[in-house]
């Protein structure tokens, strides 16, 4: 009898480039970009819980993280370039519109398995995972390396102009940059053991950045990324977040029986939201905006990797990653460490 094939992340690695810019300094550039409009106090860290966010350097593309990541998770895991089947690029920034990211990284690290980008916000990573286990699954890969690279910083706003605008420019200046990547692989033991998505695409005006490229005779303020904050809650929690979370009692899990969880995390107060919406306790949880700005779909693999660098994920843990994103999107998925 053909025993059963499941997937299992069995390494993650994230690059976390040595810039910072503190709150206060991210509270200038947004009274700079501001002008004459006036710009309540602590903007940053009172409404998303900032107090410094990591920045790459100038000459830093968001491949040039991604394979940074993508080498320190082959050398943990004793893996060469040469054995990976399929390369997924999976972020909110990219190198080009075309050709796929991936394809950078790929040459960079040498490999010459096939390549492709994945891109659903900052559900990027969590989207490609699911990609991957279906792959695994069904036979037409075994080793697949994840690899993520933000440059998020780069869309903070340079002009703000009117008070309406101003709401939506705030978010910009959270963006942080961040390398991630996973190996998963195939495993004749448990690794993802499901997941579900679920999406409100009407929500998919609350927060975007438009193509430079297709926005053809339009106000070059097209460009600019608008997030509505508020918005974005509530496009979530109209329905996507129900219905994701939803899993959990399919699955017969109670939240509190979670050894460790990871949320994106836009905000400490979105991520005390998401807490409360799936159950899960705070303390299953680290903490990342604060100190790291909103790495966008780095997230959870920072999550993961810190948690297991400081010894609070072990083999056999049970671990659920929640993903959020604009669109709207989300993503819940359950895995056994």
């Amino acid at each position: 009898m053909e025993s059963k094939v499941y997937t299992r992340i069995r390494e993650v690695a994230v690059e976390v480039p040595d810039g910072r810019q503190s709150v206060a300094e991210l509270d200038a550039m947004l009274r700079s970009a501001a002008g004459d409009l006036p710009v309540p106090d602590q903007p940053l860290e009172r409404l998303y819980g900032l107090k410094s966010r990591v920045i790459a350097p100038p000459d830093a593309y968001p491949s040039t993280l991604a394979t940074a990541a993508a080498r320190k998770a082959l050398d943990r895991a004793d893996c060469p370039a040469s054995d990976i089947d399929l390369l997924i690029y999976a972020a909110v920034t990219s190198d080009m519109e075309e050709p796929a990211t991936a394809h950078i990284v790929g040459a960079a690290l040498g490999t010459r398995c096939p390549a492709f980008d994945v891109k659903n916000a900052c559900n990027a990573v969590i989207n490609a995972l699911e990609i991957a286990d279906a792959l695994i699954r069904r036979g037409s890969y075994r080793r697949v390396l994840i690899v993520s690279g933000e440059v998020l910083s780069r869309f903070a706003r340079r002009r703000i102009h009117d008070r309406a605008d101003l709401t939506l420019a705030l978010a910009t200046f959270t963006g942080a940059d961040l390398g991630s990547a996973l190996l998963v692989e195939a495993s004749p033991e448990p690794g993802i053991i499901a997941s579900r998505f679920a999406a409100d695409s009407s929500g998919w005006a609350t927060a975007y950045l438009p193509n430079a490229f297709a926005q053809g005779n339009h106000d070059g303020q097209l460009t600019e990324a608008r997030i509505d904050s508020a918005g974005l809650v509530a496009a979530f929690e109209r329905g996507p977040v129900k219905e994701a979370m939803a899993l959990l009692t399919d699955l017969d899990i109670a939240p509190d029986t979670v050894d460790f969880a990871c949320f994106h995390q836009p905000s400490v107060n979105l991520l005390h939201r998401l807490c409360r919406h799936s159950g899960i306790p705070d303390d299953r949880t680290v903490t990342t905006v604060p100190h790291y700005g909103n790495v966008g779909s780095g997230s959870l693999p920072l999550q993961l990797d810190l948690a297991k660098r400081s010894g609070r994920l072990h083999r056999g843990d049970r671990v659920v990653l929640i993903g959020v994103a604009s669109g709207v999107s989300i993503g819940v998925m359950v895995l056994q460490w």
